[in-house]
């Protein structure tokens, strides 16, 4: 009888164990799934931030001087940034310039993103 009895009580500590265990994977589990979860959240927030830069000058009837004052933000941002952005196609800072240059003053444009990343980035930008 005494036999038994230590039988169950080490059947019911195994039980109990396997129970914490299993807790305790199911809380790293949702752990890592809120990590991830504030990760994309992140990026999502960074490319939010990048893309604000440039939208002000998103829109139809826009001057040569914004189209031209656009390009040389991308221009700038292309220099410093990992995250290109083409003009009409153009993507070298020479070629933006000569896009830019290009602009009448009496012309209204409209500037527009065409292409937009994986991650949420502006990474072409048409102004016609």
């Amino acid at each position: 009888m005494e036999n038994a009895s230590k039988a169950l009580i080490i059947a019911g500590a195994i039980l109990v164990s396997i129970l914490l265990i299993s807790i305790g994977v199911m809380v790293i589990q949702s752990t890592g799934n809120v990590q991830q979860g504030m990760a994309e959240t992140m990026d999502s927030s960074a490319a939010q931030q990048f893309n604000g830069k440039f939208d002000p000058y998103l829109g139809a009837k826009k001057s040569a001087s914004t189209a031209r004052s656009l390009c040389s933000a991308i221009i700038a941002n292309n220099a410093s940034s990992s995250h290109q952005i083409s003009v009409n196609g153009k993507t070298t800072s020479a070629e933006i310039s000569t896009v830019s240059s290009g602009f009448a003053n009496n012309t209204s444009y409209t500037i527009t993103v065409t292409t937009i990343d994986a991650n949420g980035y502006y990474s072409a930008i048409t102004i016609n």
